[in-house]
């Protein structure tokens, strides 16, 4: 059973994973010569994004996901491969400049109908663009009486969460810039 961090990690790279899943499959696809089972591409995958979303350091996810395929497969041929196949990806300097991953074919196919090529193409850089982080300090009087001695437009350090029960965690130091204050 992972703890609450761990779960979160856990979602964090399956999202990223699926969302860069096709420039993945590009940096891939440049060390291999046949399409390997599916459980050892999705752990290319995975450590793909690893290194260059999530910027995780080389020997600990080559490491990690050389471990799973020798476990998941039992088949030293896969391990090897994976092996090299995630220490040069972990060497590539391009990740930035591969294409921006499509949106799946069937909604881009209508989307592109309805609203043409450049917009779609927007659509999809903020599709894959990092979500903005909201932390709301709700219910919270230290962090609002921070924020609101700070200001608008001012950093602020609080500690966040935690405060009502220990099921996701201890609080959190965070610092940010508050953006807005309001009453609602």
């Amino acid at each position: 059973s992972l703890g609450a961090s761990e779960r979160a990690r856990a979602a964090r790279l399956a999202n990223d994973t699926l969302r860069w899943a096709q420039r993945a499959d590009r940096m891939i696809g440049r060390h291999i010569r046949q399409r390997p089972p599916e459980d050892v591409l999705n752990a290319l995958r995975l450590g793909a994004c690893e290194l260059h979303v999530a910027g995780e350091a080389a020997h600990g996810v080559v490491s990690s996901l050389v471990s799973l395929v020798r476990k998941r497969t039992g088949e030293e041929g896969l391990v090897r491969m994976t092996n090299a196949v995630l220490r040069k990806i972990a060497r590539a300097d391009d990740w930035d400049k591969l294409p921006v991953p499509e949106l799946p074919k069937p909604l881009r196919k209508r989307l592109l109908a309805a609203y043409g090529k450049s917009r779609v193409a927007a659509m999809e850089r903020v599709h894959v663009a990092a979500p903005p982080l909201d932390l709301s300090a709700k219910d919270d009087p230290q962090a609002v009486a921070k924020a609101v001695e700070a200001g608008v437009g001012k950093k602020v350090t609080v500690k966040v969460g935690g405060k009502v029960d220990d099921l996701h965690g201890a609080p959190l130091e965070v610092t940010g810039t508050v953006e807005f204050i309001h009453d609602g």
